[in-house]
């Protein structure tokens, strides 16, 4: 099969058939999709079996497609198997393919590009990603913030609160993005308490997206709600503070929406707390 110029060809055509994914699974999902009893396509399919027969010439062969890689989702593939097959040593190539795709493909494989370029550490497509965070049509691009997130980790804090006054972001909840950066980091960090405050009393935001965006207090940026680490109980304690805080507010007390969404945070997290007092005190 390797040394078949007729495989070689038709991969490099890129031409393929593409099967139905079994159970609908989301093609972002590419482990589950490599696991599925029908493959995704033919190319995939093909790239499985190369895989298979191992050696360097079946890397070569994938890596070979990594450049010729048309599509989100076989980057993605090829990224998987070269690094069963060859842990690191094909993780410059991915990068590469990916960003080529970033800046030349299909808008809607930036999703899986990103998470690819996520699952690799890989933080050299931060300054063209914080160009594209706001789209031509005012909207923020919320997989290029995700990316930029989780490789920036708290300094997307500072990047966030200075998009969120950017004037181009003039659609309604238009800003729901950024305000979510600042809800990961509530409790852990003084300036996503600003940016959160800031988003609470913003009237650009939609009714629902504050409301969300209080009452997920309970939620965001814990790492195990149902067995909160000693850090996670920093946060709920401060979080819970912010909250009582907020209802003793009158601008919070006249507003049934916010009043409601803090009531809703301030019980889900006094009961995380109280949990984990029982769980810690002597028998």
């Amino acid at each position: 099969m390797l040394r078949s110029s007729s495989v070689r060809q038709f991969l490099a055509s890129g031409k393929d058939v593409t099967y139905t994914a079994p159970g609908g699974k989301r093609l972002r999902d590419v482990k589950c999709l490599m696991n599925a009893l029908v493959p995704l396509s033919l190319r995939t399919a093909l790239f499985d079996v190369i895989a298979q027969s191992g050696g360097k010439d079946a890397q070569t062969i994938l890596a070979e497609n990594l450049d010729l890689a048309r599509r989100g989702i076989e980057v993605a593939y090829l990224s998987e198997l070269l690094e069963q097959m060859a842990p690191g040593n094909y993780r410059n190539a991915t990068v590469s393919a990916a960003t080529h795709l970033l800046a030349n493909g299909d808008a809607a494989d930036r999703s899986i590009l990103f998470e690819v370029m996520k699952s690799l550490g890989d933080t050299s497509y931060v300054v063209t990603a914080q160009r594209q965070i706001i789209q031509p049509d005012g909207q923020v691009d919320r997989e290029a913030l995700r990316y930029l997130q989780q490789a920036m980790g708290p300094q997307s804090l500072a990047l966030a609160a200075r998009i969120y006054q950017d004037p181009r972001l003039v659609e309604p909840g238009s800003k729901e993005p950024l305000a979510r950066v600042a809800l990961s980091y509530v409790g852990a960090n003084p300036q996503a308490v600003e940016l959160f405050h800031t988003a609470v009393l913003d009237p650009s935001l939609l009714p629902d997206q504050k409301r969300n965006l209080v009452e997920d207090l309970n939620e965001d940026g814990i790492s195990n709600r149902r067995a909160p680490t000693p850090e996670d109980l920093q946060i709920i304690a401060k979080r819970y503070e912010l909250i009582q805080a907020y209802l003793q507010q009158e601008y919070v007390q006249n507003d049934n929406l916010l009043s409601a969404a803090f009531r809703e945070a301030d019980k889900d997290l006094r009961k995380m707390l109280e949990r984990a007092a029982a769980a810690n005190s002597p028998p």
